[in-house]
């Protein structure tokens, strides 16, 4: 193996051991639980690595965030009124998108 493909392959269980860490820390979170428990994510969403990481990654964070200046209880409110609001968040997302893509055809 050429020191290049030495180095790809490092890369790449570095990577790889990253996106590892990323997936065990998100479920052990306990933001992890508060979604099962409001039927935002199932158990087959457990099972998505990917999907998993990228809650780590880019949500969890900001429920950190909310929870230091609400608290707990208030973070679970406020994802039990996601979860209320589910249909609305669809709604809003479908929008936005079909903006995007109405933009897109006008150029």
């Amino acid at each position: 193996m050429s020191s290049t493909e030495k180095n790809k392959q490092a890369e790449n269980d570095d990577s790889i051991a990253i996106e590892e860490h990323l997936y065990f820390r998100a479920m052990r979170s306990p933001y992890t639980g508060i979604l099962l428990d409001n039927s935002l994510l199932s158990v087959n969403n457990l099972f998505d690595t990917e999907g998993m990481v990228k809650l780590q990654k880019d949500v969890y964070p900001l429920y950190e965030e909310i929870e230091s200046v609400i608290g707990r209880a208030g973070l679970e409110n406020y994802i039990g009124v996601t979860q209320r609001d589910f249909p609305k968040h669809l709604k809003m997302y479908a929008e936005r998108q079909a903006t995007v893509l109405r933009n897109l055809r006008k150029k």
